[in-house]
């Protein structure tokens, strides 16, 4: 917690805007990059002037140079262009804001249900932000509910970090890759979500697929580091 007893994780922080002006950023780096590298060398040639190849020299140095100015740029975004959702935690309640409106609350103090759950990115289509990370990759989420107030969260870690949390005995494994087709057929398909039959619901797993389908539908993403901090606001009340 904060000094005051409060914390703020900000949701989504990379949001479909962000990402939508990501490849914006990636030419104007790239761009910059290529004349500032022809500018430099043009100050330093003096009167030799600027040879022949210093264009592919400028070409060939302008990728790396603005893939870095890229990404330099999309993590000062990060921090000044916010989703608008955030999760803030304190010592009575966990609620969850989205453009400074309540959308849910959840307290502490009055008995909640907790799902936790992960699953690996490979073996199935994926689609939205789960294309950005390699199969060797987990989704990593939890749900509470308390009443009608509903919050449900995840984020994406790695194979060697799925471990720590899988031992808690608190998160439970599902598996979508046999949910999905994986046919000649489904090569030439868009990722969508599977449908869940009445008989997976009632299963042993049935209250996770319903809490992976709400993840779908209304979860927000969080860094490991923010979902590490609300699980251990849940963990210190819960367990």
């Amino acid at each position: 917690m904060g000094s005051n007893g409060r914390t703020t994780l900000h949701a989504d922080p990379e949001h479909a805007a962000l990402r939508a002006l990501i490849p914006l950023l990636m030419l104007l780096g790239i761009g910059l990059a290529y004349y500032l590298i022809l500018g430099l060398w043009s100050l330093l040639a003096g009167s030799d002037g600027r040879p022949d190849y210093a264009v592919l020299i400028a070409c060939a140095g302008a990728l790396p140079l603005g893939i870095g100015l890229t990404a330099g740029s999309e993590r000062l975004l990060k921090q000044l262009w916010r989703s608008g959702k955030e999760i803030v935690l304190d010592e009575t309640a966990v609620t969850f804001h989205h453009n400074q409106s309540v959308q849910s609350e959840i307290y502490w103090q009055r008995p909640f249900q907790f799902a936790g759950w992960y699953f690996s990115l490979k073996g199935y289509p994926r689609g939205g932000r789960e294309r950005n990370f390699p199969d060797s990759y987990y989704c990593l989420a939890l749900q509470i509910q308390q009443a009608e107030a509903r919050l449900s969260c995840f984020c994406f870690v790695s194979g060697g970090q799925i471990a720590d949390w899988a031992a808690t005995g608190q998160f439970h494994q599902i598996r979508p890759a046999d949910l999905f087709e994986t046919g000649f057929t489904s090569r030439f398909t868009l990722p969508t979500r599977p449908q869940l039959s009445a008989q997976l619901l009632a299963s042993s797993d049935g209250r996770y697929w319903l809490a992976e389908r709400n993840r779908w539908q209304e979860g927000v993403e969080l860094t490991p580091e923010d979902f590490a901090a609300l699980w251990r606001s849940i963990e210190r009340v819960n367990f």
